[in-house]
């Protein structure tokens, strides 16, 4: 270390401070410099082995009057955890703690004038075995104040925690103490206190400031204070912008648009993580919660301890919110997935997967939910990423074939995966999944599909051995299922080898290469973002990289969108609606600060919406009422819309969930004048169109 004199400006040496061997880098770090009330003695500490070739266990202290560095030891039999991180003076003892597992006090107490060590403090909520992380200590006044993390001895979530003791120093020796009094913190600030800048006011003991991003009373804030004499917190600033922004995740209903990210508000609402878009009136809406400790979202994640949103699935009323977090709406200790009633607001569990684990992906087929990502167990199943959940029995079930294979995902992010006639594909980014047979023996690929009939098999196999190296999907469509090349040197039977981004079609065994990789562009990095596979033509939507543009393809020729909202410079996902496509980002680059942008879709004639598949209505002509036959491939939310000659819309309603096969809808007419009128029902990407004639 060094020190600097401020008087001459003049850097000196101050304490050589000895590493661990080179092997070992990581094991070294000086986390706090604290002095004591009579600027005698500054201590050091943080994580080494020792100073000035005296050995230590992590804390130095120097002495200012004397000049000298004294090495203390004795800590590791009383404290017990990992790495010290915070210190504070009290009289003559220093108070130590940090982050690990707990075996005697959490907070160590050495007595610096006797040289010797006391009796440890404890915390409210941390017993011996177990753990406490971003553990921040100070003094201010007639108090001490501690805040920090908890878990249990199973590594299970406790919360976290903002307490206070007033203490009483009779100089130079004694120090007594009352009890701890915890300060209650909303449920927002509770949940991401960890970045929370905790600081007591030094004219007024019953006031405490944090400062950081986090939600309060309806809003963000930056700037908190807390009243003791009140016991509650009122915003000071308000967080007009947010640091870091993502949208992972997004899933559509007619009007209805779900976002799942990384996010603390939506259009200044507080919204953690997930929130609600109605597209008719422009208007964001965090998710309900009903009781007064109940956030709008989910939060308290693993690997980010504001918690993410990577998956999310609807069908009607009900919302599956998948990824990484253990505090969700009303619940607290989730497991990474939980269900959401869009009418009534309740939250309910489903499953656990580990406080280290992470839900990539969802998806409905029938009565199951397909769980997959980064993780071994669904409850008590070994299932190695990929797990089925029965919706109407409530239990989980490993996705094995008759002969007892069964995948083993990546612990990586989620490409593609989705049914299609009977097939559930799967594919990851950059890296290979495998299919494991009973006798523990592995074959990878960069996709692997699972047959009902024949059971778990790779892309090589599919495609009768026509593909020979890596291909990531993008997407099903009507003809087939497309992918992409993302690598140089990547052969296909009949086409040797490609360009790296071609896009090729999977039909059965065959294989395609519907377009060359060099026609798309000269960025290196193609996503395709939409696929209008409802005309008789190819087209689609592309993101590229090189830019940040969104450009649409149809004949093989390239054009290029605006995008309202901002410029991507990464894209997670994508969702087509009717009217637009919208695109989820990282956020906070080249303008885009809010996470998800859109492309407006020109209004499509009625002539060319024609290439859907035809309906009947009945009867023709209509005077009150019309009934409206068509028929699904595979089902999906359907939105049923009436257009005038001109192509306008003069009635659009939202029909919920409607099912494969033959379907009928009632349509009225009052108010409707004489006249040719289309109709239209999407559902999913699929469209039936059909004429309707009004006489009155």
């Amino acid at each position: 270390m060094a020190k600097l004199a401020l008087s001459t400006g003049q850097w000196s040496a101050w304490g050589t401070f000895m590493r661990p061997p080179r092997e070992r880098w990581w094991e070294f770090g000086i986390f706090a410099l604290v002095e004591d009330k009579q600027q005698r003695r500054i201590a050091v500490v943080g994580q080494f082995p020792g100073v000035n070739g005296d050995s230590c266990d992590g804390i130095a202290l120097y002495d200012r009057w004397q000049g000298q560095w004294e090495a203390v030891r004795g800590l590791q039999g009383r404290w017990g955890g990992r790495v010290l991180t915070t210190a504070v003076f009290i009289g003559q003892q220093l108070w130590v703690s940090g982050w690990g597992r707990i075996r005697g006090a959490p907070i160590a107490v050495y007595d610096v004038r006797k040289r010797r060590w006391l009796e440890g403090v404890h915390l409210p909520g941390v017993g011996v075995g177990d753990s406490i992380d971003y553990v921040q200590l100070w003094r201010q006044g007639r108090y001490v104040y501690a805040a920090y993390r908890a878990f249990g001895a199973g590594t299970e979530y406790r919360g976290r925690y903002v307490v206070r003791q007033k203490i009483e120093v009779v100089y130079p020796e004694e120090v007594t103490a009352g009890a701890w009094e915890e300060i209650p913190l909303p449920a927002g600030m509770r949940e991401l206190v960890w970045g929370v800048v905790l600081a007591a006011d030094p004219y007024d003991e019953n006031s405490l400031y944090a400062y950081g991003q986090f939600p309060l009373q309806g809003q963000v804030y930056g700037l908190a204070r807390y009243d003791a004499t009140q016991r509650q917190w009122k915003g000071l600033l308000q967080v007009e912008g947010q640091a870091s922004v993502s949208v992972q995740a997004l899933a559509y209903m007619p009007g209805k648009l779900v976002v799942g990210g990384m996010f603390k508000t939506a259009r200044k609402q507080t919204a953690l993580n997930v929130a609600l878009y109605d597209e008719e009136q422009d208007r964001w809406e965090p998710l309900m919660v009903r009781s007064p400790d109940g956030i709008p979202g989910v939060t308290a994640g693993y690997y980010d301890d504001n918690g993410v949103v990577s998956a999310l699935a609807l069908r009607g009323d009900t919302l599956w919110i998948g990824g990484d977090f253990r505090r969700a709406g009303d619940l607290d200790r989730v497991g990474n997935l939980v269900q959401y009633n869009l009418r009534t607001g309740e939250w309910q569990r489903v499953g656990e997967f580990g406080v280290d684990r992470k839900v990539a992906a969802l998806i409905l087929e029938g009565d199951s939910l397909y769980v997959l990502g980064r993780f071994r167990w669904a409850d008590t199943l070994l299932v190695d990423g990929v797990a089925i959940y029965d919706l109407r029995h409530r239990r989980w079930w490993r996705l094995e074939d008759s002969r007892g294979r069964r995948p083993s995902c990546p612990l990586d992010r989620m490409n593609r995966c989705f049914w299609y006639k009977n097939r559930f594909w799967i594919s990851w980014e950059r890296l290979n999944s495998s299919i494991i047979s009973p006798e523990g023996d592995t074959v990878e690929s960069s996709v692997i599909v699972y047959d009902r009939v024949k059971g778990w098999q790779t892309i090589e196999e599919i495609t009768k051995g026509k593909i020979k190296t890596r291909v990531e999907l993008i997407g099903p469509t009507s003809r087939g299922i497309l992918g992409k090349v993302p690598v140089m040197g990547t052969s296909i039977e009949g086409y040797g080898i490609v360009d790296q981004n071609s896009v090729v079609l999977l039909d059965e065994d065959t294989v395609s290469v519907i377009i060359p990789g060099r026609k798309l562009a000269t960025s290196n990095s193609i996503q395709i973002v939409g696929i209008d596979s409802s005309r008789p033509e190819w087209a689609y939507f592309v993101f590229v990289e090189l830019g940040g543009q969104v450009g649409y393809i149809r004949d093989n020729e390239l054009q290029f969108y605006p995008l309202v909202g901002g410029v991507p410079p990464f894209v997670y996902t994508s969702v087509m609606t009717p009217e637009r496509l919208y695109i989820g980002a990282e956020g906070n680059f080249w303008g885009l600060s809010n996470g998800i942008v859109y492309l407006r879709w020109q209004p499509v004639s009625v002539e060319e919406e024609r290439g859907g598949r035809a309906g009947r209505v009945y009867p023709l002509p209509a005077l009150e009422e019309a009934v409206v036959e068509y028929e699904l491939g595979r089902g999906g939310e359907a939105v049923l819309e009436l257009l005038d000659g001109l192509g306008r819309v003069v009635e659009r309603r939202q029909l919920g969930w409607r099912g494969a096969g033959r379907q009928r809808e009632r349509l009225g007419l009052a108010g409707l004048a004489s006249g040719v009128y289309y109709w239209r029902l999407r559902a999913g990407t699929e469209l039936a169109t059909g004429t309707l004639v009004v006489v009155r």
